[in-house]
């Protein structure tokens, strides 16, 4: 018996989905975040401010800025893995500043 965890904003299902890949092609699946070891062929997508930083708010509110494309940055697995919660070091440099 397979056990799959519940997802959501930001963690699976089609919205993600269509976000991820819209914010990849966007950079270029370029890595945005370039910390040390960056290998900067980006395969992830980082929230700029973490999804525990907006826990609270009202699940409308919660999944609007979950999946919005100023908020979501393409990363390498490194970067990405690096700034997993918890462990966020300030970003040194962003490649690009689109938003």
């Amino acid at each position: 018996m397979k056990v799959t965890q519940p997802r959501g904003p930001g963690r699976g299902g089609w919205a993600w989905r269509q976000a991820r890949k819209h914010v990849l092609e966007r950079d270029g699946y370029r890595c945005q975040l370039r910390l040390p070891g960056c290998t900067g062929r980006a395969v992830a997508v980082d929230h700029v401010v973490p999804l525990s930083r907006i826990r609270g708010l009202d699940p409308a509110s919660y999944r609007q800025i979950a999946l919005d494309p100023q908020n979501l940055r393409a990363a390498c697995t490194h970067c990405n893995s690096t700034r997993g919660a918890g462990r966020r070091p300030k970003v040194v440099r962003v490649v690009s500043s689109r938003w």
